[in-house]
């Protein structure tokens, strides 16, 4: 169930707009999901069309029953719109595009710092490590950035340079300088972080 959907456009560095598209997804069944890539359309609040964003990717890519993912993206769009934009989707292309997880591995994060960037937006450290049996490749780390309403702020990633060994730990450094301007670390009450392989 698509439980939250969210667009927002703010001028950027020299003069450009970005988009951040922000959709959450909640596993209302009873067995785990992998979030497949899905098509989202951006347009002003009147229903004018901005962009269709396609193969957008979830964060995590696999949730368990209960859980959300964040479907999230960013890019520029050549108009001088900005502010609360409305996010359109087929229910039915998005419903195919989730299927049952094959596997859901989760490595275990810690000491996550989340500060100010001095080039704006946040940045975000801490350590992950890998107590499974097998080596972990293609790992991706994520972070949703929620306010004290849980209200998604944004979405924060990266995937690391070299696999993560089983029984390994290493640390991982990322930053997002495309939060609305107006976003700080203070606004963030609570950080979602999760580490996983990326599945094929």
């Amino acid at each position: 169930t698509v439980t939250y959907a969210h667009a927002q456009a703010d001028t950027h560095g020299s003069g450009e707009v970005w988009v951040q598209l922000l959709a959450e997804v909640t596993n209302t069944g009873s067995e785990p999901l992998t979030l497949g890539a899905a098509d989202w359309t951006v347009c002003t609040p009147d229903g004018t069309e901005l962009a269709v964003r396609k193969g957008v990717s979830a964060y995590p890519q696999t949730i368990e029953p209960g859980e959300k993912g964040w479907y999230y993206d960013e890019f520029t769009v050549d108009t001088a719109q900005t502010g609360e934009l409305a996010v359109q989707y087929d229910g039915d292309a998005l419903a195919a595009s989730i299927r049952a997880a094959e596997q859901s591995v989760r490595y275990a994060v810690s000491d996550v710092n989340l500060k100010d960037s001095v080039y704006g937006g946040v940045e975000l450290t801490g350590r992950i490590r890998n107590d499974t049996a097998e080596q972990g490749r293609l790992v991706c780390v994520a972070a949703v950035l929620l306010d004290e309403s849980e209200k998604p702020l944004g979405v924060v990633y990266t995937v690391l340079d070299s696999p993560l060994e089983a029984g390994a730990e290493t640390t991982f450094g990322m930053s997002s300088e495309m939060l609305p301007p107006e976003v700080k670390s203070a606004d963030i009450a609570q950080v979602e972080t999760f580490a996983y392989p990326l599945a094929e």
